[in-house]
């Protein structure tokens, strides 16, 4: 091959490549900064939401009033609301009496999946038969 002066632009011409290549790369690098400061927003956001999730609040609202709970359990078992166990809290009831209020107030699949995830009493299930929960 034979690589002759004429075989590269000269003059106006050159000057011509010069700034097609110039608005092609100002065209890369403001693509690429785009791209960039899209990044960093998106990564920024990410931080915001584990952050967020991490240490923010969470409302509780009951469904049913503890308190409400509480009164029931002592009708129930003939006591009187106004005497000495009128400051009975809902975590002061023994834990046989917390299960059974909590099978009277969610649905056995709910209860299923709580108690398979921590049983709630060593020696029996509140919400599965020990046989169908041994099968599983």
């Amino acid at each position: 091959m034979n690589f002759g002066a004429n075989e590269y632009p000269e003059g106006e011409e050159l000057q011509g490549q010069v700034r097609a290549r110039h608005r092609s790369g100002l065209t890369g690098r403001i693509t690429f900064q785009i791209a960039t400061v899209v990044g960093i927003i998106a990564l920024m956001a990410l931080l915001y939401n584990i952050v967020n999730q991490a240490f923010g609040l969470v409302a509780v609202e009951n469904a049913v009033d503890p308190d409400f709970l509480v009164v029931r359990y002592q009708e129930a078992q003939g006591l009187d609301n106004d005497g000495a166990g009128g400051d009975v809290q809902l975590a002061d009831l023994p834990k046989e009496v917390l299960g059974s209020i909590l099978a009277d107030h969610i649905s056995v699949a709910v209860g299923r999946r709580m108690e398979l995830e921590q049983r709630f009493f060593d020696g029996f299930l509140v919400f599965e038969q020990v046989e169908r929960y041994l099968q599983v």
